[in-house]
């Protein structure tokens, strides 16, 4: 987020913007982008911005693993997620 405001003032906060509509949506509808059968993950694609969000999704929680920018080597952050609580 500083990164973005540092290019311009309130492109931070517009990134955070898309970062919580993605989350409110993944709340709304937590099956509605495809399952990734070896990970179990979901993957939100941000409009606008080079991130996207993983999900996991259990009995009680979905789980945000990540906000992981996309140009990077794919699941660079997987080492380190931790598990959903139990």
């Amino acid at each position: 987020m500083a990164y973005y405001e540092q290019l311009r003032r309130g492109l931070g906060l517009e990134l955070l913007a898309a970062v919580e509509h993605a989350t409110r949506l993944i709340q709304e509808f937590p099956e509605a982008w495809p399952l990734h059968p070896a990970s179990g993950h979901r993957k939100v694609v941000l409009p606008r911005f080079p991130f996207a969000l993983y999900c996991l999704e259990t009995a009680d929680v979905i789980w945000i693993n990540a906000v992981a920018h996309a140009k990077r080597a794919p699941y660079y952050w997987r080492d380190r997620t931790v598990s959903p609580p139990t």
